[in-house]
Formats: structure tokens, C-alpha cells, sequence
């Protein structure tokens, strides 16, 4: 009787995560991977030089937030989970961090002017500002929604998103020809109408209190959280960033250009997984106090595990084809960077995959502890292998920073997850990085698919075991609430 009982708490937990896992899913599709098929405008209409000093501003202010911010948003969805606190509070709290901040940031901006450096923010700094709230807000509301589990609403924000930075990237870009100037407008404004969804959809209103007395120890509790988490962001910015600066350093904005551009392919992998993590976010949470979760993490994170290596290895195969398609004129010779980047990927989404369960266990000093580890093996790796190797030295570096990160967490989630059966991962890891070797040494097809090849059998057992468990959890419950609360 209590098998059947745990059977039953089993099924709904995955029709849950699975359900939850589709619907982000096509908001995550919508919002990153349409926007990935502009990839080919914006090679076509920009050059290497003006793509890379977009590109920088844009990873400045990536930087920036979580310091700025106090990294508060996630506190926010954190916080929200908790019955016994006040819900107007954890909302409040979070959206006065996020005004103050905009001055603060609107203040850096101005020294920047006063100082004269550098040129390209004194020529948008208007357009970075904008861009900084739409992206700080967006982040805000989209916590918000995940602590309310409202995910149906992500979904739909998502959609709108990209409807609105779609169709501005080709009005800004081809028919008015703004340039980086009217990049910034289409993706800034992408941001604000999701937020406008959100703040309707959530009524926003009646959570927020511009003034007025909200919960010392609150304000305590979600700040003692969310401080560490600014080193782990940063951290975490350094490690997906620092290379472009550094490459920058050594090669001027050109290269740093070609580097950006790279990074499309991984983001296929990225907003894949990422879609994922965003219900494991929720489903973590949820069912961290129950009896049985080492069990069902474990499981979930060995499937999990499998489909990214096969996803990795299917696209180091592709990366030449799908370039050819996207990388336009000079650009293309940035094909070459993808294959260890799309491994970083695969290092980081693991890492974040475990996130979600320290995050539900309060360790937000262990995900800082990983992730400036990282960063510091960034710096290291990257002055060294750029220095010697050249700009591919800078994607191997990433990927070696991001298996430290994952490492390290790994070790501070041992009480929370079951990795004896992850010697198939690591296998299929080494796996991978020869792939990618081979790929960049000899582009040949028939050696890649081999390693495709490999990769499934090593994983078949696993990827079966998936399928079975998603034609049985993904049908219609009526007792299934998600989305719709």
C-alpha cells in the first residue's frame, strides 16, 4: 500500500515537472531560439567591430545587475515559497532594490561620460540605460511569476517577447537602418512589453507598496540570501564573459566580435536546457522536505544529464552545416570556436541544474564558493591559453571553468543527490571533448558521427527509460493545476 502510495506522489511529481518543463519550454523556444534564426541579419547588417561592441555592452551590463541589484530577484522567487511570509512583503522588498538601483547604474553611466571612457557607452548611454531596465524588470517579474507559479504567464511573456524583438530587429535594422541603435531599441523594448504582460497578468500592483513599513527580518533573511548570490552571478558573468573582454585585450573588438557570434550555436543547447531548469527551479523547491527526494533528484538529474551530451555531441557534428547557414561573410570562420563552447555548456547546465537544490537547502555560500572558484580558473585559463593558443584558447578555458564550477557543486550537493550513476556522464564527457578535437583538426563528417553514435548507445538505456516516462506523465490531469493558479 505505501509503494502504491509513493508510486502515486512519484507520477504526479513528474506529470508536474513535465508539464510545467512543455509549457516554458515554448515560451523558452519563442523568446531564444526564434530570436536565434536573426542571427543571419544581424551578420549581414552589422560588422565584426560594431556586433562585438554591442555585444560588450551588453555583457557590461550583465555584470553590473547582480552588484547593483543585490542579485534581489531571485531572493524574491526564493522567498516567495515560504507560507509564512507575507507575499506583499517579499515583492516590495524586491522592487525597491531594483528603482534604487537605476540610479545607482544611471550614476555609473554619467562618471563614465565625465571620465570620457569608453567611447561606445558615451555614444548609447541612453540606450544602455533603457536597456538596463527593461532587462533588470523583465528578470524581476519573471521570479515573481515562478514564486507565484504562475508558469502558464512565463510562457505566454515569452511569446510576446519575441514577437516584439523579432519584428523591431527587422523594422530598426533594415528598413529604417538604425544600426546598434536600433538593436538596442528592439531588444529593450522586447523586455518592457513582457514586463507590461506581467504586471497585468499578476496585477503587480497589489504586491508592490511604494511606501510603507514591510518585515525587518524579512528584508534581513532575503538579503543574508540573495548577497552571496551576487558573487555567484558574478562569478558566473565572468566565466560566460571574461574570454570576450580578454580577446578584446589581445585582438581588438573584431575578434571579440567573432567570438560573440560563436556563442549562437551553444545557445541552442543553453535555452534548451534552460527551459528545463526552469521547471526543476519550481519542482525542487517544492519537494525538497519530501521523504524521498534524494531519489527522485537523482533520477531526474541522470535523464536530465543524458540528453544533454547527446544534444552536445549532435550539434559539434552540425556546427559546420548550421554556420554556413548563419554566419555570414567573415563570420563564418567563427564556426571553429563552437565545439568547446558547446562542451562549456554542457559543464554549465549540469552546474545549474544543481543550483536549484542548494537554492532549496538555503546554500546560496556554496554556489558563490563555485562559481568565483570558476572565475578565478577563468582568469587563469584564459590569460594563458589566449596568450598561447589564440582566441580558441579562450573556448577552452571557458570549458574548463565551467567543469570546475560543476565540480564543486557536486561535492557541496552530495547530500542531496546520488552520483554513483554518473560514471556513463563522465564518460560520455571525455567522449565529447575528443569530438570536438577531432572536429576542429580534421572536419570530418564520418569521424563525427562516430562520436555521435557513441554517445547514444552510452546513453540509450537512459533516454528510453525518459521516453517511457513522459508518454506516461505528459497526458492531461484535471488534478493538474500548474500554470493555471
Amino acid at each position: 500500500m505505501m509503494r502504491k502510495a509513493q508510486n502515486r506522489m512519484s507520477s504526479s511529481r513528474l506529470r508536474m515537472l513535465s508539464k510545467n518543463a512543455v509549457i516554458l519550454g515554448i515560451g523558452n523556444f519563442s523568446s531564444k531560439i526564434l530570436v536565434f534564426f536573426l542571427v543571419p541579419l544581424y551578420t549581414n547588417v552589422l560588422s565584426t567591430l560594431e556586433y562585438g561592441n554591442y555585444d560588450l555592452a551588453i555583457t557590461t551590463i550583465q555584470l553590473a545587475a547582480p552588484i547593483i541589484t543585490v542579485n534581489i530577484s531571485d531572493g524574491v522567487m526564493r522567498f516567495l515559497f515560504e507560507k509564512d511570509k507575507s507575499k506583499s512583503d517579499v515583492a516590495t522588498i524586491g522592487f525597491r532594490y531594483l528603482s534604487i538601483s537605476c540610479v545607482i547604474f544611471a550614476a555609473f553611466l554619467s562618471l563614465c561620460r565625465y571620465i570620457g571612457w569608453p567611447q561606445f557607452l558615451l555614444e548609447n548611454t541612453i540606450w544602455i540605460l533603457l536597456y538596463y531596465i527593461g532587462f533588470i524588470f523583465q528578470a524581476y517579474a519573471c521570479q515573481l511569476a515562478k514564486g507565484l507559479e504562475k508558469v502558464g504567464d512565463i510562457c505566454i511573456a515569452g511569446l510576446i517577447g519575441t514577437v516584439t524583438t523579432i519584428a523591431l530587429n527587422i523594422v530598426m535594422l533594415l528598413v529604417l537602418k538604425m544600426g546598434i541603435v536600433g538593436f538596442f531599441v528592439a531588444n529593450t523594448l522586447g523586455n518592457i512589453f513582457q514586463v507590461i504582460y506581467y504586471a497585468i497578468r499578476l496585477k503587480i500592483w497589489e504586491y508592490i507598496r511604494v511606501r510603507g513599513h514591510v518585515s525587518g527580518e524579512l528584508h534581513k533573511e532575503m538579503v543574508t540570501y540573495s548577497a552571496p548570490l551576487i558573487l555567484s552571478s558574478l562569478a558566473w558573468s565572468i566565466n560566460n564573459s571574461l574570454d570576450k573582454y580578454m580577446v578584446t585585450s589581445f585582438y581588438g573588438a573584431d575578434k571579440s566580435g567573432l567570438l560573440a557570434i560563436a556563442y549562437k550555436i551553444p545557445t541552442i543547447l543553453n535555452v534548451c536546457s534552460m527551459f528545463f531548469i526552469q521547471a526543476w527551479q519550481i519542482s525542487a523547491i517544492a519537494e525538497y522536505e519530501s521523504g524521498d527526494s534524494k531519489k527522485f533528484f537523482s533520477k531526474i538529474y541522470i535523464a536530465f544529464n543524458s540528453i544533454v551530451v547527446v544534444g552536445c555531441s549532435g550539434l559539434i557534428f552540425l556546427t559546420r552545416p548550421i554556420s554556413k547557414i548563419l554566419y555570414a561573410k567573415e563570420f563564418y570562420e567563427a564556426w571553429q570556436y563552437v565545439p568547446f563552447l558547446l562542451i562549456s555548456t554542457c559543464f554549465s547546465v549540469s552546474a545549474t541544474f544543481i543550483g536549484p537544490l542548494l537554492s532549496a537547502n538555503k546554500d546560496s555560500g556554496s554556489m558563490a564558493k563555485s562559481a568565483i572558484m570558476g572565475a578565478i580558473t577563468n582568469v587563469v585559463m584564459n590569460y594563458i591559453l589566449i596568450k598561447y593558443v589564440g582566441v580558441l584558447g579562450a573556448t577552452v578555458a571557458t570549458a574548463i571553468s565551467s567543469f570546475v564550477i560543476f565540480s564543486m557543486r557536486k561535492h557541496a550537493a552530495k547530500s542531496l543527490l546520488e552520483f554513483k550513476a554518473l560514471r556513463n556522464g563522465y564518460i560520455s564527457w571525455c567522449i565529447l571533448i575528443v569530438q570536438a578535437l577531432l572536429e576542429i583538426k580534421y572536419q570530418n563528417y564520418i569521424v563525427g558521427f562516430v562520436g555521435v553514435i557513441a554517445i547514444c548507445i552510452l546513453n540509450l538505456k537512459n533516454l528510453l527509460e525518459l521516453t517511457r516516462h513522459c508518454l506516461l506523465y505528459t497526458s492531461p490531469s484535471p488534478r493538474d493545476i500548474s500554470g493555471s493558479r
